[in-house]
């Protein structure tokens, strides 16, 4: 086997592996964006249930435990504290758009997320 090939061998097994973390990341992210898309007030007691789910999972990122632990949390709107970190995920370009997206919707929400929210959510969750 060439040298080549060899590289583009080892590059796809190496890009592979990242290739799924992101694809995990990007539905554990659409799976909130619908929980989100439906929220009124508060999330309901099954979207709940997933939220923390969610966060408790130790396979989640920090980034996507505190995104479903600000949403589960919501009564009408975000907490500072919760606002606070998503404030900071907001900022952080490390993190992924769909992340950071979500992140703006939920810290935005007052009651429901608007027909602009809608259709960021909408875009978030069926990638």
């Amino acid at each position: 086997m060439s040298i080549r090939s060899t590289l583009i061998a080892a590059s796809f097994l190496f890009l592979n592996q990242y290739a799924q973390v992101a694809v995990a990341d990007d539905e554990t992210i659409a799976e909130m964006a619908l929980i989100v898309m439906e929220l009124k007030h508060f999330p309901s007691g099954s979207a709940k249930t997933s939220l923390v789910a969610i966060a408790e999972d130790p396979e989640n990122s920090d980034v996507e435990k505190q995104i479903a632990t600000a949403i589960a949390n919501i009564q009408h709107k975000v907490t500072s504290a919760d606002s606070m970190r998503l404030t900071e995920i907001i900022g952080d370009d490390s993190v992924s758009n769909g992340a950071r997206s979500l992140a703006t919707v939920v810290n935005g929400i007052n009651h429901f997320p608007t027909k602009r929210d809608q259709e960021v959510l909408r875009t978030i969750a069926y990638r």
